[in-house]
């Protein structure tokens, strides 16, 4: 069975034509992504959840790196802001996954209050 599940994976198309079918490639491997265009520049990532039964097999890290290839390839900004609310026990922990990717933290004092953290791709901020 996982040998079925890693060989669905190297198979994944790297970019995909839009977000939509990101999430719907990646659903179908056990991964939840809720993305979608937040302006014209810019892809906000909701959320993204590996079911139980999938983790600990680089699904996660697969899927963001497909998404940040999107992004790269479309000349866009991923926001996202780590939170607890969809199972996850850290959000140290999270904010430390996505910095893998190369996130780092918008220490902006305009962010609205209402988001606790927002992480943007290091290249965008370093232009």
């Amino acid at each position: 069975k996982g040998s079925k599940l890693v060989k669905a994976v190297e198979e994944i198309p790297s970019v995909k034509k839009d977000l939509e079918g990101i999430a719907d490639t990646w659903k179908n491997v056990g991964v939840e992504m809720d993305v979608y265009p937040a302006k014209a520049d810019k892809i906000n990532l909701s959320r993204i959840v590996v079911d139980e039964s999938k983790r600990n097999q680089g699904l996660g890290t697969k899927a963001m790196n497909d998404l940040i290839q999107y992004a790269d390839t479309t000349g866009k900004t991923i926001t996202l802001s780590p939170s607890t609310d969809f199972g996850a026990t850290s959000v140290s922990r999270l904010k430390d996954f996505y910095k893998q990717f190369g996130f780092v933290e918008n220490k902006s004092k305009n962010k609205k209050k209402y988001i606790n953290i927002t992480l943007i791709p290091k290249q965008k901020t370093m232009q």
